[in-house]
């Protein structure tokens, strides 16, 4: 198959384009061309349409490796948060008590998640062994914006909710999850001295996660004790 020219009409650099384009098995039938073929190089020279097409092939070989570690990568990193997450669960319904809930809460965040800070708090009127038992209406005092969230939220918070929620100095971030089962139960909260470390519109998927388990627990155990 060769391109033919026709008198009237010059054979143009956008006629050869488009005959390629409507032609591509030209190569095919014609593949002694390919290595007279010379293009461009980021070199600067010049090189066979064979060796670029090696060149891209291999370029898209790298990228395509760079693309699968990465998938590798994440694929590794979610199953050490599952198996975290289950030895969590698992924590969590063991507990015989309140007390226990929290102490496992606690351990699994800290050791487990490598949290800076952590908080569990339960609202009641009456003190609970081995835990942090507050009122209602003293939590609504410091933190009831929070409150009123149906899912975790992060970000900036005041220092006075800040000190509040993990009685200590120098929690500036957090991630702040409230407890409620047809009404407030408590509040889980995870901190850190990094500002941006808990950033506002960052996933809540695990918190989220963590606090669905804990509003079905917590009202079992406090029957339990009761």
């Amino acid at each position: 198959m060769t391109i033919e020219k026709v008198e009237d009409s010059p054979l143009t650099p956008e006629a050869v384009r488009n005959y390629l384009r409507s032609n591509p098995e030209f190569f095919i039938e014609n593949s002694e061309l390919l290595n007279t073929l010379k293009v461009p190089h980021q070199s600067g020279g010049a090189i066979s349409l064979l060796e670029h097409q090696v060149h891209v092939l291999r370029d898209r070989n790298k990228e395509f490796h760079t693309r699968l570690d990465r998938l590798l990568e994440h694929a590794r990193d979610n199953d050490h948060k599952f198996q975290q997450t289950r030895r969590f669960v698992l924590s969590a319904l063991e507990s015989q008590d309140l007390a226990e809930l929290s102490d496992a809460v606690e351990r699994s965040l800290y050791d487990d998640f490598g949290v800076e800070a952590c908080s569990l708090i339960l609202f009641s009127e009456t003190p609970i062994d081995g835990c942090r038992a507050e009122r209602v209406i003293d939590a609504n005092r410091y933190i009831g914006t929070i409150l009123t969230s149906q899912k975790a939220i992060c970000g900036e918070f005041p220092a006075n909710e800040m000190n509040w929620l993990f009685q200590r100095n120098g929690i500036r971030s957090a991630a702040i999850a409230p407890l409620q089962q047809l009404q407030l139960l408590g509040v889980l909260a995870v901190g850190h001295s990094d500002a941006n470390f808990y950033r506002s519109g960052m996933g809540t998927l695990f918190l989220n996660y963590v606090s669905e388990v804990l509003q079905r627990l917590i009202p079992d155990l406090a029957n339990r004790g009761a």
